[in-house]
């Protein structure tokens, strides 16, 4: 018996007692699957520091929802690292569970264990798992998620049945992560997966999304001007049953053929903790003659660990997580051979260890494939106010060029005859968002400044009657001319 999960049937208490079917399509309980045609599935899950029960949840939604002969194993990757080892303090594992991965393991004999001596972070569990994982699926998920149907699987291998070169990506549907761990938050919406200026993931609502926004008379020509104020907006929103193609998705919570997962090369094993794992994947997948789909009718609940929470341990941290000195000396992302690597400044404020790592993980993918792109540039202005790089992030792309594992994803890319970066940005992102990558110069007529808790097209725009208080972010406040002026421009101007 699977005694943490929950019951999600209408008489629930999951939505405030809606039940689970509130989330669906009513479409979607009307398919029928020949599963003997179905190719048999490894879930791998990372886990490091994750709250009481909630690896068991994760764990025994996917044993009581998922066919015994489809499901291969569950491959828990332990990424919490031992005490003592690798310069590891004695308490990194304080707010683990022991007990809880025997539990699991009794469970089923499917239910495999890989614990790391050391912290790796999620590309390279990941590739832990993958690497001894034998089912010709490979599906990747977290340890704070909770399947939704027992169909979730069948939902993600029919459109790699109908194309092998397919990443299917599940619905997320949000567990707070305060108080019920419910699903208040409602139903996940159905958007484009995206990039930022900053090189994270984000959604976008709909395909062509600009005419949504308001038309200022510098953005356009005015005959164009004048053609769109007559214009009636009508959103291309994605389907809510057949799946449908994005230019990026997030990290983990999609399934891929082993097999094709081994011909991209996997994940570069270069990048640590996290971040750019979810990026290289999507950029190596359509780039190579792949294909990134989201499926509506595979749901999953899914926590997004934000904030902190007191229990019975005291104050428990979710994120970001610890990251031993140990790590961050070795990647360069504080002090090397004892010596102090610089100030790294990210967004002109001095970067922690954990945001000197992802970015250190961004610069690696940007320099596999993006390449010598002009949005390279682009994305280093933004980012650091400078189109070279400061020292201590040079020092990052002088590894890239002499690191082995860096190399070998080069090579994989020369191997598969892998489209460069404009043909991704002509054929994927415009052709799926009505919109050119983020750093584009196209974009500029979009762009809208970051005041500090809101955004305006302008920095002088920020204050909207407020004075300075609103004047923050990407601008700051001048005195003499008590106006709101950006960075750039203040020692201009002020």
């Amino acid at each position: 018996s699977y005694t943490p999960l929950r019951d999600l049937g209408r008489n629930g208490h999951v939505n405030k007692g809606n039940g689970i079917k509130h989330f669906f399509n009513p479409l979607c309980r009307h398919y029928r699957f020949n599963e003997t045609m179905l190719p048999t599935v490894s879930v791998i899950m990372t886990t490091q520091n994750e709250p009481d029960e909630w690896i068991s949840i994760s764990v025994e939604s996917i044993l009581a929802r998922t066919p015994p002969e489809l499901l291969q194993e569950v491959i828990i990757v332990d990424d919490n690292g031992i005490p003592g080892q690798h310069d590891l303090p004695a308490n990194i594992r304080r707010n683990v569970d022991e007990s809880e991965f025997e539990t699991l393991k009794a469970l089923s004999p499917k239910v495999k264990v890989i614990k790391h001596s050391n912290r790796e972070g999620c590309a390279r569990s990941r590739l832990s798992g993958a690497k001894v994982a034998t089912g010709q699926v490979l599906m990747f998920v977290d340890s704070h998620i909770e399947m939704l149907s027992s169909t979730w699987y069948h939902h993600l291998a029919i459109p790699i049945l109908e194309n092998p070169h397919t990443i299917a990506m599940q619905t997320i549907d949000v567990i707070d992560d305060l108080g019920s761990k419910d699903y208040s938050s409602g139903v996940g919406p159905l958007q484009y997966g995206i990039i930022n200026t900053e090189f994270w993931f984000s959604y976008q609502a709909d395909r062509f999304g600009d005419y949504m926004n308001p038309l200022y008379p510098d953005m356009f020509g005015e005959d164009e001007l004048e053609e769109r104020k007559k214009m009636k907006y009508q959103a291309e929103r994605p389907g809510a049953r057949e799946p449908y193609e994005t230019p990026f998705g997030p990290g983990s919570l999609f399934a891929i053929r082993a097999d094709e997962f081994w011909r991209l090369g996997g994940y570069d094993e270069g990048l640590y903790v996290w971040g750019g794992e979810n990026t290289e994947m999507a950029f190596k997948m359509w780039m190579c003659g792949g294909r990134m789909l989201m499926v509506p009718c595979s749901r999953v609940g899914h926590m997004y660990r934000q904030h902190k929470e007191k229990d019975g341990r005291g104050a428990l941290t979710r994120w970001p997580p610890d990251l031993p000195r140990e790590m961050t000396d070795r990647l360069g992302c504080a002090y090397k051979n004892d010596t102090y690597t610089g100030k790294f400044i990210v967004l002109r404020h001095p970067a922690d260890n954990f945001t000197r790592i992802t970015t250190r993980n961004n610069l690696r993918v940007m320099e596999t494939w993006v390449g010598d792109h002009p949005a390279k540039k682009a994305y280093y202005k933004r980012l650091f106010g400078r189109e070279t790089l400061a020292p201590e992030f040079q020092r990052f792309i002088d590894d890239w060029k002499t690191d082995p594992v860096a190399q070998k994803q080069v090579e994989i890319k020369e191997q598969n005859k892998c489209h460069d970066f404009e043909w991704f940005d002509k054929y994927v992102m415009m052709r799926l968002t009505g919109r050119h990558n983020p750093w584009h110069p196209d974009n500029k007529k979009y762009e809208q400044v970051n005041c500090g808790n809101h955004k305006a097209k302008t920095c002088q725009a920020c204050p909207q009657g407020n004075g300075k208080d609103w004047c923050n972010g990407d601008c700051s406040w001048c005195e003499v001319l008590q106006t709101c002026f950006h960075h750039d421009e203040k020692a201009k101007m002020c």
